[in-house]
């Protein structure tokens, strides 16, 4: 029987039929992604801190496969990843979740309480047609349903699993603070995403002003915030 094969392991720049790319938000001058779910890193010249000139040829990424283990089965299930860096930056994507922001829905990336699925069940399938949005309910229904977990929330109404996940995920994400030029705060954002959204602002700026690299991006000034600033999702 011969083994299934799938765009994520094709290496080659060439573009294969039916392929469409798009920059990833942020990133728009150095990578893109495809339809296909194929990350591409176009050309160009990087200056390290040395003085020194590199001039970096485009490239398709090779993804990772990630394992995820159900300690309840004792088994293990994969999906796509991939890293990429620019100058001192390393970002992480989950690949299904990157196309489905890139050519399905424009939301905030980092919003863990939105779940990606597919529809057929092939975690290494992440065209847009066979990828889904779901709650975090939805998620542990599922869960449950395919018997991988005892799932103590089945006891939870639909409310009380939003407020226990927000709880978890509320310590994770990483509000931006933005300032005017001379230094007066204007607002609070949940993450760079949204910042990103709401200003028109480079995200890939944003974060790299707030860690202390360039002075201003968009117009603003940025800094984290304090997490332990974030209330409730209902109370937002």
């Amino acid at each position: 029987m011969a083994t299934k094969t799938y765009p994520y392991q094709n290496l080659s720049l060439k573009s294969m039929p039916g392929e469409r790319w798009r920059p990833i938000y942020g990133l728009e001058e150095y990578f893109m992604v495809s339809n296909f779910g194929r990350v591409k890193r176009l050309e160009y010249v990087a200056i390290y801190d040395n003085g020194a000139v590199y001039p970096k040829p485009e490239k398709i990424i090779k993804p990772e496969i990630r394992q995820h283990h159900n300690h309840y089965k004792d088994d293990y299930s994969g999906y796509l990843a991939v890293r990429v860096g620019l100058e001192k930056s390393i970002y992480n994507f989950t690949i299904a979740r990157l196309v489905y922001w890139v050519f399905k829905e424009d939301f905030d990336y980092y919003d863990y309480t939105k779940v990606i699925f597919y529809r057929d069940g092939d975690s290494f399938n992440i065209r847009p047609s066979n990828l889904y949005e779901a709650t975090i309910s939805q998620k542990q229904k599922r869960i449950k349903d395919l018997r991988r977990s005892p799932n103590p929330f089945h006891k939870l109404n639909s409310e009380e699993v939003k407020l226990r996940h927000w709880n978890m995920l509320k310590h994770h994400l990483k509000p931006i603070v933005q300032y005017s030029l001379d230094g007066k705060k204007i607002k609070t954002y949940n993450s760079i995403v949204e910042a990103h959204r709401a200003t028109g602002a480079n995200a890939t700026g944003i974060s790299r002003t707030a860690k202390g690299y360039h002075h201003s991006c968009g117009g603003f000034i940025w800094k984290y915030g304090e997490k332990k600033k974030y209330k409730k999702k209902g109370d937002l």
